[in-house]
C-alpha cells in the first residue's frame, strides 16, 4: 500500500517535473525563437543598417550634403571673392585710372595751343615789297585767299598779305610778327624767297600798302622795316597785341616803323 502510494507520488512528481521541463524548454526554445527575432531585429542593424541610414553617414554622407561643404564649397561661390574679385572691377581704380583720362588734362593742355603757352617762333629774314617793286608793278597776288589784291590792316581778321615759297608756307597760312604787332597771311609768290628756301632759309616778303604814288618813299620804308633775322610766330592765337596803323601812309609818305 505504502509502496503504491510512493509510486503514485513519484509519478505525480515526474509529471510535474516533465511539465516544468517542457515549460522551461519552451521558454528557452521560444526565446531562441525570439532570438531568431534578434537576427530579425539585428537585421534592425539592417535598419540599424540604418548604418545604411546610419549610412545616413550616407545621409551623414550628408557630408555629401555636408558636401554642402561642396555647396559650402559655395565658398567656391564664396570664391565670389572672385566676384569679390570685383575688386578687379574695383580695379575700376583702373577706370579710376580715368585720372589717365583725367590725364585728359593733357587734352586740357589744349588751352596752351589756344593761347597762353610759350609761342612757337622761327627766325625769318623779313623783307617788304610794294607797288613799285611788285612783278608786275601793282597789287596783284599769285594766291588769292582772303584778298583779291594785296592788302590787310594786320589784325587776325584782316592780316596783311605776304609772299614766299609755297613749299615753305602754304597759301592761306597765318603768321604773327611780334616786332610789328601784326598778323600776316600767305597770298603771293616771291622769287628771292624761293631761292632762300632752296637753302632752307626762312624768308617772307610783306606787302607795304601803296598805290603807285611816292614810290621812292615806299622803297625807303621797305628798307627801314626789313629785319635780317627776327622771330615769327607759327600758328598764333587770335588774341596777340595788334597795331592796326598802316605801315606806310600812301597819302603822306609816312613810314610807321616800330
Amino acid at each position: 500500500m505504502i509502496v503504491d502510494q510512493m509510486r503514485e507520488e513519484f509519478r505525480r512528481l515526474g509529471a510535474q517535473a516533465f511539465a516544468l521541463g517542457f515549460v522551461a524548454a519552451c521558454a528557452v526554445g521560444c526565446s531562441s525563437n525570439s532570438s531568431d527575432a534578434t537576427p530579425s531585429d539585428a537585421s534592425a542593424p539592417g535598419t540599424g543598417g540604418a548604418t545604411a541610414s546610419g549610412g545616413a553617414t550616407n545621409t551623414g554622407g550628408t557630408t555629401s550634403t555636408g558636401g554642402v561643404a561642396a555647396s559650402g564649397g559655395a565658398s567656391a561661390n564664396g570664391g565670389t571673392t572672385n566676384t569679390g574679385g570685383a575688386s578687379a572691377n574695383g580695379g575700376a581704380t583702373n577706370t579710376g585710372g580715368a585720372s589717365a583720362n583725367g590725364g585728359a588734362s593733357a587734352n586740357g593742355g589744349a588751352p596752351a595751343a589756344t593761347d597762353s603757352g610759350t609761342p612757337k617762333t622761327i627766325d625769318h629774314l623779313v623783307t617788304f615789297y610794294g607797288w613799285p617793286d611788285n612783278d608786275p608793278p601793282g597789287a596783284g597776288i599769285a594766291y588769292p585767299k582772303l584778298h583779291q589784291e594785296a592788302g590787310g590792316n594786320g589784325t587776325y581778321a584782316d592780316p596783311i598779305t605776304f609772299a614766299t615759297d609755297p613749299k615753305e608756307w602754304a597759301p592761306g597760312t597765318i603768321l604773327y610778327l611780334p616786332y610789328l604787332e601784326r598778323y600776316v597771311i600767305m597770298e603771293d609768290s616771291c622769287a628771292e624767297c624761293i631761292t632762300d628756301w632752296g637753302k632752307q632759309k626762312h624768308h617772307i616778303d610783306i606787302w607795304l600798302d601803296s598805290d603807285g604814288r611816292l614810290d621812292s618813299k615806299v622803297l625807303d620804308c621797305e628798307d627801314t622795316l626789313t629785319r635780317s633775322s627776327t622771330p615769327v610766330e607759327i600758328d598764333p592765337p587770335s588774341n596777340r597785341p595788334v597795331n592796326a596803323t598802316p605801315l606806310f601812309d600812301s597819302d603822306t609818305g609816312t613810314c610807321n616803323a616800330p
